[in-house]
């Protein structure tokens, strides 16, 4: 018939059942839809094969009704409970900062220690590893600061417990003077060890009130008396020569503190006495 057109051939981008009327071997392409989003795959079933998805890498959706994959999450283990000997390396660790006991910074330590240990070998389940490193940060502290300052107080009062004021030497005290004129305390010493002077005698000045005598006045005392002490003390004529000194208040000393004795004492001209001048005598 005149009226009849001559079959038109197949395009290669037609849709599957457009333009031929038969399935497209070669591949499917969607329609481009005005979102700009492609049909999904795979398109509907025409009765013949599936076409294979297109070449480029692109994956193609599940179909429609396959129940979606759960999400794998990728990260740390969730931690349990805290260890508790992490917290009590902390609290220990704090309280020997704060109230200095040695022994309480040592067991923060060791606690610190083996909480790290629990921690690592747990796998993540258990928790506290900053306060067990927080800890152990704290008791370091703690034992730099108060170990020097323990030790310090400590020599502090041993030295202390030596220095004497004059009122506290007693006849037969050996001692060692500090350099300088003016003398408020002496070190107390050993009379079996080296030592600058001996106490032969404690004398009180007669003015107990009143204003200051004055350095000349005391010298002129302790110049009368203190020689007559000293030989008294040593009992014979000594086998050896020595000095007799003394140590009166200062005029501080005796008006703020009421200091009114003298002390008599003997030094050895050539260095360091050994030994007590009592028994320094001829045989």
């Amino acid at each position: 018939m005149a009226d009849e057109q001559p079959p038109q051939p197949s395009s290669p981008w037609a849709v599957p059942g457009e333009g031929s009327g038969e399935p497209d071997e070669s591949g499917y392409w969607g329609k481009l839809p005005a979102s700009g989003r492609r049909d999904s795959w795979p398109p509907p079933s025409s009765g013949g094969p599936t076409p294979p998805p297109p070449s480029g890498g692109w994956t193609p959706p599940p179909p429609p009704g396959t129940p979606a994959a759960p999400p794998q999450w990728y990260g740390a283990p969730a931690q349990g409970k805290t260890e508790g000997l992490a917290i009590a390396a902390f609290v220990l660790g704090l309280v020997s900062l704060l109230f200095c006991p040695i022994i309480t910074a040592i067991v923060g330590l060791v606690l610190a220690a083996k909480a790290h240990g629990r921690i690592n070998q747990s796998n993540g389940m258990l928790g506290g590893r900053g306060l067990a490193t927080a800890g152990r940060v704290l008791s370091i502290v703690g034992l730099v600061v108060w170990i020097p300052l323990i030790a310090a107080i400590t020599v502090a009062s041993i030295n202390g417990g030596d220095q004497k004021r004059l009122d506290q030497l007693d006849v037969g005290d050996c001692f060692n003077i500090p350099n300088g004129v003016r003398v408020t305390h002496v070190t107390k010493k050993s009379c079996n060890n080296a030592h600058q002077g001996e106490v032969v005698s404690v004398l009180t000045y007669p003015q107990l009130g009143g204003s200051y005598p004055g350095p000349g006045a005391l010298t002129q005392f302790a110049a009368t008396r203190c020689p007559a002490e000293f030989a008294r003390y040593v009992g014979s004529t000594p086998a050896r020569s020595y000095t007799v000194g003394w140590l009166y208040p200062l005029e501080s000393a005796w008006t703020r503190q009421h200091l009114r004795q003298v002390v008599c004492a003997v030094e050895d001209p050539d260095g360091h006495l050994v030994g007590s001048v009592r028994r320094a005598v001829e045989s």
